[in-house]
């Protein structure tokens, strides 16, 4: 019978936090070294690897290692969210950043918003529940696309699937809560179809820059509590590639413990809460076709 260990050996979490990091651009520091060994050697020992050279094997070769690094990535990331969390930053992206681009779209009736690291879904939905009330009658006459992205596989399902528990819609009040879902028998609330089918979900890894650069030109990009998971160069180039991908009236919205003052290719947008920034307009023609 295997003994597999309740952790793994200091030179081994090292190796498995390289490993991620290069992939992911997410990086455990020193001090949760630790959770990164026991979640490492938990999916070691659920794969059936007697030996940490073999389990590196199988995430990182062979026809089945995508599929065993994203299992990886979905015990590793961490899905804490709900529904219209950051109040005084959606009235924001509600009472601001919306007004200006609809009245901006007003001729082509188009609008691209982006919730990047989406994890189970409830931004990329609250965004368009919000959308839903700013547009109302005239909804239907825009061409509006909401994608959430997100690195784990076990989220996006969950998200597509549109079926929450009563802690992820606690936001919200009961009036609000009852017009837009559906309390199911167990007791888990069943978002509406008519919101469900403003969003779409794909996988996205944020380091991966063609795949991003594919995705062309966004007016709104959501990308709260994600860089602070990243190092200094991950958070640098990640935030540039958004940058190319954002419209030059477009806003990038972070969360509350992340920013860019030391950036100069963004300026603040000016609203207490808001954390949003827009495009410093200095990006010429040439360097933004690339990514259209």
């Amino acid at each position: 019978m295997t003994t597999f260990p309740s952790n793994m050996a200091d030179a081994d979490m090292q190796t498995l936090r390289q490993l991620i990091y290069d992939r992911t651009g997410i990086w455990y520091a020193d001090s949760k070294l630790y959770l990164l060994g026991i979640r490492g050697a938990t999916h070691m020992r659920d794969l059936g690897v007697d030996t940490f050279t073999d389990y590196m094997r199988v995430v990182t070769s062979g026809l089945s290692s995508e599929a065993a690094f994203r299992e990886l990535c979905d015990r590793i990331t961490i899905n804490e969210t709900s529904f219209f969390r950051d109040r005084r930053q959606l009235e924001v992206f509600e009472n601001r950043v919306l007004v200006d681009l609809i009245k901006a779209r007003s001729a082509t009736k188009r609008l691209r918003i982006w919730s990047a690291a989406c994890s189970t879904g409830e931004e990329p939905y609250t965004l368009a529940m919000i959308v839903r009330r700013k547009l109302g009658v005239q909804l239907s006459g825009w061409n509006v696309e909401i994608l959430g992205t997100d690195l784990s596989q076990e989220a996006l399902e969950t998200a597509r699937g549109g079926v929450y528990s009563s802690y992820a819609v606690r936001s919200l009040d009961p009036v609000h809560r009852d017009a837009v879902f559906s309390e199911n028998a167990n007791g888990s609330f069943e978002l509406d179809p008519a919101v469900r089918q403003m969003v779409r979900f794909e996988h996205q890894n944020l380091t991966d820059e063609r795949g991003m650069s594919r995705r062309g030109v966004w007016d709104i990009v959501f990308c709260r509590n994600v860089l602070i998971y990243f190092d200094e160069a991950s958070r640098h180039k990640c935030v540039a590639q958004f940058r190319r991908l954002i419209a030059p009236d477009g806003s990038m919205l972070l969360g509350h413990s992340e920013s860019m003052n030391s950036r100069t290719d963004f300026l603040p947008l000016g609203e207490p809460g808001g954390f949003a920034w827009t495009p410093q307009p200095t990006l010429n023609r040439t360097e933004r076709s690339h990514v259209a």
